[in-house]
């Protein structure tokens, strides 16, 4: 399974070139990549609803499973 571990540390996409990506950019990322797998890290809030709003922008964009990052989370990763 391919896997795309992305950070996705704003709510919103920045259209400074700042660099950091929204859940909805990581989301187009994935799906763009074609991966079939996306864990998001790198979280400006770890706050319930601040999470669930990134999974959601992630999910708009990527139709695989998106998973969020956390202490002690293992992925097995195959050739």
């Amino acid at each position: 399974m391919d896997l795309l571990l992305a950070e996705a540390t704003l709510a919103q996409t920045d259209v400074t070139g700042h660099g950091h990506l929204s859940g909805a950019d990581a989301g187009c990322a994935a799906a763009q990549a074609g991966v079939g797998r996306l864990v998001l890290t790198h979280f400006a809030s770890i706050e319930p609803e601040w999470l669930r709003g990134l999974v959601k922008a992630a999910s708009g964009e990527f139709t695989g499973p998106v998973t969020l990052a956390e202490p002690g989370l293992t992925i097995e990763v195959r050739d």
